[in-house]
């Protein structure tokens, strides 16, 4: 990144100057560099402005917009009606609010001074919208992944309960039960794998359409996706050895008899 600077000398009677953003630097001279070329900016009329520096992309409204072409002038040459100022400071920021305003005033006693906030106070207010959407998506997700764990254990709980008696027959004719237990466990696995990949389709699909309420983060996050799988998988394989254990505890003519 190169930097420029704009000097105190630099007003309405001297050459204009401009320093822009990477974004706009990286789409026009994208091969060059942008410090000595010239751009036009379209005010009220039409001037041309030497680029004196590049600097860094800012999100000036909301972190979940693009980073678009931006251009800044020396004060003195495009003076604001209403400037913004912002301070650095290693104590509480509010606390030197007092002395900011009396400074302004011994400059200007005609200039308010207003809206003053800290930055962690601009910051918030700009992630205030992706904050909520994160909140709301993280409760509704929470809610389907608990729907999701309690369905997954209900059917294949159901579907083993219902192989008792197989069961029972397997162990009369001399089945182990650690053979009893892989084969539950295999098929559970095989029922939950299925679904998995299903829901694993269906979520690379349904993602994108999140993208634009995501921010530093892709919406096919792989880590994501695989720990979901390996809770949901984790669900089935626990819902069908409980139930197989109980099975395979009980005296084989029980298991027979079981309805």
């Amino acid at each position: 990144m190169a930097i420029g600077r704009c000097a105190n000398a630099d007003d309405a009677h001297t050459r204009r100057l401009a320093i822009v953003n990477r974004t706009l630097a990286r789409r026009f001279w994208p091969n060059s560099s942008a410090i000595g070329e010239r751009v036009v900016i379209d005010l009220a009329s039409p001037v041309t402005a030497e680029i004196v520096g590049v600097v860094g992309d800012v999100k000036s409204e909301s972190v979940q917009r693009d980073d678009w072409p931006t251009i800044y002038s020396p004060f003195a040459q495009d003076p604001m009606p209403s400037p913004s100022l912002v301070i650095r400071s290693a104590s509480a920021p509010l606390a030197l609010a007092p002395a900011v305003q009396r400074e302004v005033r011994k400059l200007d006693p005609n200039q308010p001074v207003a809206d003053i906030r800290t930055m962690e106070d601009v910051v918030g207010r700009a992630v205030s919208g992706a904050r909520f959407n994160t909140g709301l998506l993280t409760v509704f997700a929470l809610l389907a992944f608990v729907l999701a764990a309690v369905g997954i254990y209900g059917v294949i709980s159901y579907d083993v309960n219902e192989r008792i008696n197989e069961i029972g027959i397997r162990m009369a004719l001399g089945a182990q039960p650690a053979d009893l237990l892989r084969m539950v466990l295999g098929q559970g696995a095989r029922m939950a794998g299925f679904g998995i990949a299903a829901g694993l389709a269906l979520s690379f699909a349904l993602t994108r359409l999140m993208s634009t309420m995501l921010f530093g983060i892709h919406p096919t996050d792989a880590y994501t996706f695989a720990a979901i799988s390996v809770l949901l998988a984790a669900v089935a394989l626990v819902a069908s050895y409980l139930p197989s254990r109980r099975a395979m505890a009980l005296n084989p003519v029980s298991a027979l008899r079981h309805e």
